[in-house]
C-alpha cells in the first residue's frame, strides 16, 4: 500500500506477460492492454510491454521498492481461465524471486472476501466493467474510497467532451506511469448478436 510501494506495482506491471495472460482466455474474448481505462474510453498512450514480460526493467523497479515481498497470496475466481492466468502470473512473479500462492473462490465468495477487512490477500484478480460511454463509469467503481479519489473527482468535474477526454487521459497516464493502482492485462471484447428483425 501507499506511494512508497509504487515501485513494486510498477515492477509487477513490467513483469506481466500480457500475451500469455490473454492466451489463457477463449479466442477473441479479450485483447491486450496496459491501460486503466477501456481502450474505447482512453486517449492515453501505453506504458508497459504488451508482447511479453520485461523482467530486466521489472527487477530495476523492484530494487526501488520500500518492501520487496518473497511471497504473494493471490485471490482469484474459480473460472477455467483463472486457473491458467494464475499459473502465468505465478511464473511472471517467479522471475522477480516472488512465490505466488493462488487461492480460488466462486465469484460471490471472492467478492465478499475482497470486501472483508483483514482478509489476508496481497493480490486479487478483479474484473470490472464500464457500462457508460464515459471514463467515470470505469474508474469510479474501482477506486472509490481509495487515496486516488480526490484526483478522480477533480477529473470527473471537467465538462465538455474534449476537456473530459484530456482530463481523464492525463490522470490515467499519470497514475499508470507514477503510481499504478492496478496491473491491467486485457479488455473484454463482448460479442452481441442481434437479429435483423430487431430493427
Amino acid at each position: 500500500r501507499g506511494a512508497r510501494q509504487a515501485p513494486l506495482r510498477k515492477a509487477i506491471n513490467y513483469a506481466l506477460d500480457r500475451h500469455a495472460l490473454v492466451k489463457a482466455h477463449s479466442h477473441l474474448s479479450v485483447r491486450r492492454t496496459d491501460r486503466l481505462l477501456p481502450a474505447s474510453l482512453s486517449r492515453s498512450r501505453g506504458l508497459y510491454p504488451l508482447g511479453g514480460a520485461d523482467p530486466i526493467t521489472a527487477q530495476r523497479w523492484l530494487a526501488r521498492a520500500a518492501h520487496r515481498p518473497q511471497t504473494l497470496t493471490l485471490y482469484t475466481a474459480n473460472f477455467a481461465f483463472a486457473f491458467r492466468t494464475a499459473e502465468v502470473f505465478a511464473a511472471n512473479m517467479k522471475q522477480l524471486g516472488i512465490e505466488v500462492t493462488p487461492k480460488y473462490f466462486d465469484f460471490a465468495t471472492l467478492s465478499t472476501k475482497l470486501n472483508t477487512k483483514g482478509e489476508p490477500w496481497d493480490v486479487a484478480w478483479l474484473p470490472w466493467g464500464a457500462w457508460y460511454a464515459d471514463p467515470a463509469g470505469a474508474v469510479l467503481p474501482l477506486l472509490r474510497g481509495s487515496r486516488y479519489e480526490a484526483r478522480i473527482n477533480a477529473a470527473n468535474r471537467a465538462t465538455g467532451a474534449a476537456a473530459r477526454a484530456k482530463s481523464w487521459a492525463d490522470l490515467e497516464t499519470d497514475l499508470m506511469r507514477n503510481d499504478p493502482p492496478v496491473a491491467v492485462y486485457a479488455d473484454v471484447t463482448s460479442l452481441i448478436l442481434v437479429s435483423r428483425s430487431f430493427g
